[in-house]
């Protein structure tokens, strides 16, 4: 078993990502212009990702190779200038890539808020704790194919979202090689209804947003 922390200051126990197979991070990273002039004026470049007071913990039972992929958004500058004088109510100013700013008592930008920018995305969507509140959770299948006990010939699919937890009761359309379409709803462990062992591979898999 391979347990991944991004930090270790996590107030719970347990992993908030698990994930079946071979284990791949991809993380964000913006470019950070900071200039500050209290004590001594610097002007610093800086990367900035999901930072201290946010961690993710990843678990991959099977994983015997983990892939780090750091992605870096060259496009999306935050900058960020601090008070002249130290008093109370002077705070730093940010200004992001789409024109806005903000004073706030914060040591670093707001790194959903750049998510937010780059994607369009709401905010629920690149938080953890909150990702149910997602408008967009991006189902996906998963790669393995799961022989089903007792029924020879038969097999299922999982349904997760782009975090790797499963989807229950989601709906799905899946069209096979030999163009066989089959719909259904997600059981609640993510899996699909066994399907015969001729549809894997898959030509296409498709997430439907209404009841057929």
């Amino acid at each position: 078993m391979i347990v991944i922390f991004a930090h270790n200051n996590s107030p719970r126990g347990g992993a908030n990502i698990k994930v079946d197979g071979e284990l791949t991070i991809k993380k964000d990273y913006y470019p950070w212009v900071n200039e500050s002039f209290i004590g001594k004026y610097k002007k610093d470049v800086s990367l900035l990702s999901e930072g201290q007071y946010y961690f993710l913990s990843y678990q991959a039972p099977k994983a015997r190779q983990v892939y780090f992929e750091p992605i870096l958004h060259t496009a999306f500058l935050v900058s960020s200038v601090g008070p002249k004088v130290k008093e109370k109510g002077n705070f730093a100013g940010f200004t992001y890539p789409d024109g806005s700013s903000e004073f706030v008592a914060r040591a670093k930008p707001d790194f959903l808020k750049l998510q937010t920018i780059r994607t369009g995305r709401a905010r629920d969507c690149f938080t953890v704790g909150r990702y149910a509140n997602c408008p967009d959770r991006r189902p996906q299948l998963l790669s393995d194919w799961l022989p089903e006990p007792g029924k020879p010939g038969y097999g299922r699919y999982v349904v997760a979202d782009e975090w790797g937890n499963t989807l229950p009761s989601y709906f799905y359309r899946l069209i096979g090689e030999n163009d066989q379409v089959f719909r259904g709803l997600t059981e609640l462990n993510g899996r699909t209804e066994p399907l015969p062992n001729n549809v894997h591979p898959l030509r296409k898999a498709e997430f439907p947003e209404r009841v057929w």
